[in-house]
């Protein structure tokens, strides 16, 4: 839409995608199963319009051009306003991540793995646990290391779940006691028989969790620096109408 609006022009997508391309500085490639879906749904609600060229030579590939209606227009407007938070807290988060993932990860190349939510809150989960903690205190200390992130319940505790099968942290039954884990190591699914304060699960990386998250080398930090500069386009080009070329 951002395209379209400043284009003041009909676009045909490959347009759309070349601008896009050039104005990131080549880093969103968007493809054409992404764009023509999108295309196509935003012409469905009247904020588009498209039309096919007229071409006389009917050898040649027939192109839909787009336009930005009156109504698309004013949806643009709402929407940038409405994403301008989402935006820089996003660029925010991941600016923060990059500071804090530079700090702890292996300096050595290791296995590669796909930079996505899951991988990225495992490793700083991870981080998290290089001795026992509790869900509610692990939660606490996320929020407040990446203040505009609010990890939920239901993504934390199944995510402490898939690690422990997996062998990457282990939990057991305890008490805080003056600050302090007092853990029961005998049978994690045993609670304590006279328990002195209120009973919560403990969790901590196991050796195989620490090595795991040291595997997180030089590939997986160019991973994050990528999606912080994508991040900065979007908000540059979407939000702020800063010129990138």
């Amino acid at each position: 839409m951002t395209a379209l609006y400043e284009s003041r022009t009909p676009l045909h997508g490959r347009n759309i995608q070349t601008i896009i391309k050039a104005k990131s500085g080549n880093l969103a490639d968007i493809p054409s199963s992404a764009l023509y879906p999108v295309l196509a749904g935003l012409e469905k609600e009247g904020f588009i319009v498209g039309e096919w060229e007229k071409r006389d030579d009917p050898k040649k590939r027939h192109r839909r051009f787009y336009a930005m209606t009156l109504d698309g227009e004013r949806r643009y407007r709402s929407l940038k306003k409405e994403l301008q938070d989402v935006l820089e807290s996003y660029l925010g988060f991941m600016k923060h991540v990059l500071t804090y993932a530079s700090q702890h990860l292996s300096k050595e190349d290791g296995e590669e793995y796909k930079l996505n939510l899951q991988s990225l809150l495992s490793y700083l989960t991870l981080a998290f646990l290089h001795e026992p903690n509790y869900a509610f205190s692990l939660k606490k200390q996320l929020e407040q290391t990446f203040g505009f992130w609010e990890v939920s319940e239901g993504t934390l505790y199944p995510l402490l779940s898939e690690l422990e099968m997996k062998g990457l942290i282990r939990s057991y039954w305890g008490h805080v006691v003056d600050g302090k884990p007092v853990l029961m190591r005998k049978d994690k699914n045993s609670p304590p028989d006279e328990p002195q304060t209120r009973l919560v699960r403990f969790y901590e990386a196991t050796p195989k969790g620490a090595l795991y998250q040291k595997t997180y080398g030089r590939k997986f930090l160019s991973a994050l620096e990528e999606a912080c500069t994508r991040a900065q386009f979007t908000c540059d080009y979407v939000y702020n109408h800063k010129p990138l070329v």
